[in-house]
């Protein structure tokens, strides 16, 4: 009888416990799902809850540029397109509801102090999208680290090389080479009547990628190329190159550099009295350059990427919110961060997300996105130039000072 009784006890015991583990709490996480953080299981039904909660932690966005030396204007006209984009984005709620939060790198004045910050943007800033507006040179050297850790990065640069690499996480906000070149022959034949030309460029990526794609859009306009003289990125004395193109006997000069050696290149041109016409890539038009050259500056012609005699409503907002925030006009420099803001902004909420594949994805959809400068598209049909997104660029005439619009290319 006493172990009848003994094992009547247990079993009421199980019984009792078993009861208890029945009428737990529903949806109350046991001691293994407590302890990974997963409280997302409905345990009455079997159904599981996917849905995230919605982070309040800020969205971070680097940017990547100039801010020392003797180029730091590069970098606080590039902040400036940023903050005035950051500005009205807070005070409207942000994106997806989070704060965006800014992250800013200096890239100095070297390649390798560029890609240094580059690094340490992708590998310790924790950002879902970067933006540069570093040279050609230097977006080829970065583009494989980009690649590798698969975070979008939209760049203010311009060479067709870098297209043709075919990097999946790398983006151009300006038209290419290889598409501006041609318009420039044609304002070269049609509007300055060139025919016998001399061509001056900056070797490196930027300035030979370019002067190919235009050598052969002006040899197909029987326009001759009489004189093609080439120098550093660091040449500052252009009187010995100039002085081969006067003996040239040339009726036009197009000139390839970057915006420093631009404007030494319009006050030593106007120096020796050249009175042909002149033809000079964006940097030719971009506000360091004509602050720096001065009056030298009036007359030349460009392929401008920006103006701030921009037509759009877009544009013409965009002028206005900068000259009352910063009292002054906008660079290229500007325009092209604050457009590039405009289209992570787009592609991060078309996305939902800021993760950095999902972000990436949603740029082959942009689709007639209104910018500042131009209206951005990606043509996934394009062989050459589907992650190119710009639309169109400006012919201007630098007179007094600022550029004059003359007309709109569109590719």
């Amino acid at each position: 009888m006493k172990k009848l009784f003994a094992m009547l006890l247990v079993f009421a015991m199980l019984f009792a416990l078993t009861a208890c583990a029945t009428n737990k709490e529903p949806g109350t996480p046991d001691s293994t799902t407590a302890s990974t953080g997963d409280t997302s299981k409905d345990t009455t039904s079997g159904n599981e809850d996917t849905t995230e909660p919605a982070s309040s932690d800020p969205i971070r966005i680097g940017v990547v540029s100039t801010f020392s030396g003797s180029n730091s204007g590069h970098g606080q006209y590039c902040k400036e397109g940023v903050e005035l984009w950051l500005d009205n984005v807070n005070a409207n709620g942000g994106i997806l509801g989070r704060p965006v939060e800014i992250v800013y790198e200096d890239n100095g004045e070297t390649n390798q102090e560029y890609q240094n910050a580059f690094i340490k943007m992708l590998s310790e800033d924790n950002v879902s999208a970067i933006y540069s507006n570093g040279y050609s040179d230097q977006v080829t050297l970065v583009s494989p680290d980009v690649e590798s850790y698969g975070i979008p990065f939209l760049a203010g640069n311009s060479s067709q090389a870098c297209l043709d690499s075919g990097y999946d996480y790398y983006w151009m906000l300006r038209l290419s080479d290889a598409i501006v070149s041609p318009t420039m022959a044609n304002a070269c034949v049609d509007l300055l009547s060139m025919t016998n030309v001399a061509l001056l460029q900056v070797n490196d990526s930027y300035g030979d990628g370019m002067a190919e794609y235009v050598v052969k859009a002006l040899e197909g306009k029987n326009v001759n190329v009489a004189l093609r003289l080439s120098f550093d990125a660091e040449e500052t004395q252009f009187n010995s190159y100039l002085a081969q193109v006067q003996n040239a006997g040339v009726d036009g000069i197009i000139a390839i550099a970057h915006q420093d050696q631009a404007a030494l290149l319009m006050m030593q041109v106007d120096a020796l009295g050249f009175d042909v016409p002149l033809m000079g890539c964006s940097q030719f038009a971009t506000s360091l350059a004509i602050d720096t050259a001065g009056e030298t500056a009036d007359g030349w012609y460009s392929l401008a990427d920006w103006t701030c005699e921009v037509n759009s409503e877009s544009g013409a907002a965009f002028v206005n919110a900068y000259r009352e925030k910063y009292g002054r006009d906008p660079d290229m420099q500007s325009v092209c961060s604050y457009d590039a803001m405009l289209l992570l902004q787009d592609a991060i909420e078309r996305a939902g997300t800021d993760d950095p594949a999902a972000i990436n994805a949603a740029l082959y959809e942009t689709n007639n996105v209104v910018g500042a400068m131009t209206t951005y598209t990606c043509d996934p049909n394009s062989e050459t130039a589907s992650h190119c997104l710009g639309q169109s660029i400006f012919l201007t005439q630098t007179v007094n000072g600022s550029g004059k619009l003359i007309d709109i290319a569109k590719r």
